[in-house]
């Protein structure tokens, strides 16, 4: 390897690509109605299933407090 290649494992050089790839996605994204509905529809879906996580465990602290 010369004095000029970049190490291939070089975590600042990983890093910088693995930002630079999620920012040429983003950018995808937001220029395509499709992928941008999915993503929309994506992430709602995960916010309402964290909601119902959360809702489901002071469910599930209720009940035990009644059967008390």
């Amino acid at each position: 390897m010369s004095t000029h290649e970049a190490d291939p494992s070089d975590p600042e050089r990983l890093a910088r690509q693995y930002v630079d790839l999620w920012q040429e996605q983003a950018a995808r994204v937001s220029t395509d109605p499709r992928l941008r509905e999915s993503w929309q529809a994506l992430t709602g879906w995960l916010h309402d299933r964290t909601a119902d996580q959360s809702g489901a465990e002071a469910t599930d602290d209720s009940i035990g407090d009644s059967a008390a």
